[in-house]
């Protein structure tokens, strides 16, 4: 048998619960640690990630960005490059927005909206999970879903909400 990776993801910081992943002929198969200072068994049983009871990974959005202000495209761009590596490798996603001052729509179109030109919207909802957000972040979150949903879904309308941009460049149509 040949391990194509492996790696250990710190998953709940209050509880030192960690899972084992590795990844066999394109499927992810993990192990609970119940603590990093817990002796490593001799013998580990591994499933499918599925199955694990435990096999969500938590990220906290203000390490992963190193701010509290979740304003900027670079900031959301960042925990896009996160999520779709995790996501990519089966994981199930938990993001905690705790201590985040501020949400603005850019950051949330480039961060999750994104993911939906790979994921479909109910692949989404069934991988990924957030925690600590308002109310009215929450609302402007699924807002851009469904509209980015529709956007990557609906060729007729990408390309209405693509024309006026036409013939400009990326930095051209943000001013």
């Amino acid at each position: 048998m040949t391990v194509e990776s492996s790696t250990i993801q710190k998953i709940w910081p209050q509880g030192y619960k960690y899972i084992s992943l590795l990844t066999y002929k394109n499927i992810t198969y993990g192990t609970e640690i119940i603590s990093n200072s817990t002796p490593k068994p001799k013998k580990q049983m591994y499933l499918p990630v599925e199955y694990l009871y435990f096999a969500y990974c938590r990220i906290i959005v203000t390490d992963e960005i190193n701010s509290r202000y979740c304003i900027t495209i670079e900031a959301g761009k960042s925990l896009y490059e996160c999520l779709i590596v995790k996501l990519r490798h089966g994981q199930r996603v938990v993001l905690d927005f705790a201590g985040v001052e501020d949400i603005t729509a850019p950051f949330l179109n480039t961060a999750i909206g994104d993911l939906l030109e790979h994921y479909s919207l109910k692949q989404l909802q069934d991988t990924l999970k957030t925690e600590n957000l308002s109310e009215l972040d929450r609302e402007m979150l699924e807002d851009i879903l469904v509209e980015f949903d529709r956007y990557y879904r609906d060729p007729g309308f990408r390309q209405a909400v693509d024309k006026p941009f036409e013939g400009f460049n990326e930095a051209e149509a943000w001013l």
